[in-house]
């Protein structure tokens, strides 16, 4: 029986060679493959290239990679990237799932460092229903905020968007979701702290925030006189 998925860790830089790579990915020409690089290698992906880019993932969103992989294999994908897909195709097809719900009546505002990041991720709210606008007001539901690259400016920073948008939500978007460092965001007052590479993650909280403004709304008008 032919292999349709295999994961591949790989505990430390360099531990396979640019050669031992190409020969592995040789003998799994119709597979999903995914390698999962540990603590260590971290930076690989900035100095290193032995891996299609398109195929590794980092331990700490090694789960949520893996789930969408599965669900590729298992409904025969047709979409599910190619081996030679870029980083920013690899993102935009991590954002998307069939059961996804929709984020319709929903407004967001943005502030990122990042414009292509936040263009990105504009863009793929807007795909699935959300409005995103530029500053918060009334209206808005959610604030996203980038929390990179983190440092005790950021945080005294990220606090005082916190308290100025309140009671509007603040979710903290990092490229870097150790434990240790969420709970530094999550201590400056956000809703929560999500992976920028963790689009469902993201979809998911901003679902259940849309869930709570549609509860709020509906109770409100129900006490009206």
């Amino acid at each position: 029986m032919p292999i349709e998925f295999a994961v591949i860790w790989q505990s430390w830089s360099e531990e396979f060679t640019a050669s031992e790579i190409t020969e592995m990915l040789a003998q799994l020409p119709l597979c999903r493959v995914v390698c999962v690089t540990g603590p260590w290698c971290e930076s690989d992906q900035r100095t290193r290239r032995a891996w299609p880019p398109a195929l590794v993932t980092p331990w700490w969103h090694a789960g949520q990679r893996l789930q969408h992989e599965l669900a590729a294999v298992q409904s025969r994908a047709a979409h599910a990237v190619p081996w030679t897909a870029s980083r920013e195709e690899l993102w935009l097809w991590e954002q998307t799932t069939p059961d996804q719900s929709s984020l319709a009546g929903l407004a967001v505002s943005l502030r990122m460092a990042d414009h292509h990041f936040s263009a990105m991720l504009g863009e793929t709210l807007i795909d699935i229903g959300a409005t995103v606008v530029q500053y918060a007001s009334d209206d808005v539901d959610a604030v996203l905020v980038d929390a990179d690259p983190w440092s005790p400016d950021r945080a005294r920073a990220l606090a005082e968007v916190v308290q100025d948008v309140s009671p509007i939500p603040v979710i903290a978007l990092s490229g870097w979701t150790i434990p240790e460092l969420a709970s530094e965001v999550q201590a400056c007052g956000v809703l929560g702290v999500c992976s920028k590479f963790d689009g469902v993650a993201l979809i998911e909280l901003l679902s259940a925030r849309q869930r709570h403004a549609a509860a709020v709304s509906s109770e409100s008008q129900r006490v009206k006189p």
